[in-house]
Formats: structure tokens, C-alpha cells, sequence
């Protein structure tokens, strides 16, 4: 299942709110895997790893290490 597709459901299926999703999708994740110092969280020193969907979960932007992508294959 692609991640867009994990985040829809957790979204419509389990009713969770986005800061619920964003905890469980990117802090969790980081935590247990022993890189919260680098990934995780927003803030100084992190690593600007995210991605920006419409309310039709459609992927709009994606930044990864701090460049910005708009250009994606379908």
C-alpha cells in the first residue's frame, strides 16, 4: 500500500486527526528506528523531509532535505 493510500485511511476510515497521523506517521517512525534526532519533528537542526496533499489526498509538493519538488510521475 503506498503511503498516500496508508494516510487516506487513517484519515477517513479511522477518523484520526492530522496531528494524529503526522505523530504516528512520521514521529513514531522516527523514534523506533533510533533517528529523532535527525527526522521527526519540525524544528531547528531536523531534516525537512515532508509532503503537502490536497483535501483529495493528491500530492502537491514534497520537500526532501530542504529542495522542493511539484513534479511527479501518475
Amino acid at each position: 500500500m503506498s503511503y498516500l493510500k496508508i494516510l487516506k485511511n487513517l484519515k477517513l476510515n479511522l477518523k484520526l486527526s492530522w496531528q494524529e497521523i503526522v505523530f504516528c506517521s512520521s514521529y513514531n517512525v522516527a523514534n523506533s528506528l533510533g533517528i529523532l534526532d535527525f527526522f521527526g519533528t519540525i524544528k531547528i537542526g531536523q531534516k525537512a523531509n515532508f509532503v503537502i496533499l490536497d483535501d483529495k489526498f493528491e500530492l502537491k509538493m514534497s520537500i526532501i532535505f530542504g529542495q522542493i519538488y511539484r513534479e511527479f510521475a501518475k
